[in-house]
């Protein structure tokens, strides 16, 4: 997914810029994922030199902010498809003579 992104910042950026301005977007585009990536190895490796109990213990109090969004639904307070499933027309619209 990530490298259909990446094609369509530069398909877009050639798009809608010309001369200049798109020579300027494309390095944005291309230093984008490079400046993303030192920045993430840097994140881990600090998070790294932590001591073991206090990754643990910093670990611990996020967990217990994750709200659980994957409750069932009930079925009866879904809508009832506007669609005939067989017919094809509208339940909801008198048949034209």
């Amino acid at each position: 997914m990530a490298d259909v992104g990446f094609t369509a910042s530069l398909h877009i950026c050639t798009l809608a810029f010309h001369g200049e301005q798109l020579r300027e977007a494309n390095i944005d585009v291309l230093a984008t994922p490079l400046i993303a990536s030192a920045g993430g190895f840097v994140a881990f490796r600090l998070l790294a030199r932590l001591r073991p109990a206090l990754r643990a213990r910093q670990l611990a109090r996020t967990a217990e902010g994750i709200v659980e969004l994957s409750d069932d639904i009930d079925p009866e307070a879904r809508p009832r498809p506007r669609w005939r499933e067989c017919s094809g027309t509208n339940e909801d619209t008198p048949a034209r003579a």
